[in-house]
């Protein structure tokens, strides 16, 4: 099989880069936070109530994304 000179080049880069191998993972314990009240459990009817093209906005209202924002790593506004 041979493979071509420039996915040869990608594949030795990716192979020789530098990796962190010492991560440190904080000692905290995370059963110790206190719990916050979210609200009611969402039901199948919830779900049943929500049309079918609605429903990606929905999710993203959820994790509280606005209409007049835009999506992804750089800020952007809509009015």
């Amino acid at each position: 099989m041979m493979i071509c000179p420039e996915s040869k080049r990608r594949l030795d880069e990716w192979t020789t880069r530098d990796v962190k191998k010492d991560i440190t993972i904080p000692a905290e314990d995370p059963l110790s936070a206190p719990l916050t009240d979210i609200g009611k459990e969402s039901t199948l009817d919830d779900y049943d109530e929500i049309a079918v093209e609605c429903f990606g906005a929905a999710i993203l209202r959820g994790m509280g994304w606005k209409k007049s924002e835009g999506i992804g790593g750089r800020e952007k506004k809509f009015v």
